[in-house]
């Protein structure tokens, strides 16, 4: 199951990850592809609030993993993209993130090869025309997720 939106602000981005959040529950393997600046961290930073992080929600590109913990669920927010090699995978330990306790947002998944779980949902963000406005592909994988896309109505455009 797949939808499309037009998005026309971060803000518009930010709600709609948090719709896509609030009815989200571990465990979860959300994938996000788009180029650089597309949007991502965008969208990530939406789902953290909208699961209730209130702390200051920054990008995981220096320290390639952001850890939120809210009531029994931890969120995992991995940035790939200074990846060299699959192989810092391993090294990482983010075998440890994959439980069924946990949410994982991942950016730029494709660094990783095949040496992560399979995706629960796939997020693909392209550039539109102006600054911001994007396209948003909400791809699901399971029923449990073909279920949450199914249910993303609204206008997101404003």
């Amino acid at each position: 199951m797949m939808k499309t939106f037009d998005i026309a602000s971060s803000e518009s981005m930010q709600a709609l990850a948090a719709n896509v959040a609030k009815q989200l529950a571990a465990p979860n393997v959300i994938v996000l592809n788009g180029t650089l600046g597309a949007g991502k961290t965008t969208f990530c930073q939406g789902f953290l609030r909208g699961v209730g992080v209130e702390s200051l929600i920054k990008s995981p590109t220096y320290s390639l993993i952001e850890t939120y913990v809210i009531g029994e669920t931890h969120y995992y927010h991995l940035d790939l993209y200074r990846l060299r090699s699959p192989q810092e995978i391993y090294d990482l330990g983010i075998e440890d993130c994959f439980s069924s306790d946990s949410i994982v947002l991942i950016e730029w998944p494709e660094k990783a090869a095949n040496l992560l779980p399979k995706a629960t949902l796939t997020i693909d963000i392209e550039p539109g025309d102006d600054d911001f406005q994007r396209k948003v592909k909400c791809l699901a994988h399971t029923s449990n997720t073909v279920k949450i896309v199914e249910s993303l109505k609204g206008n997101w455009g404003s």
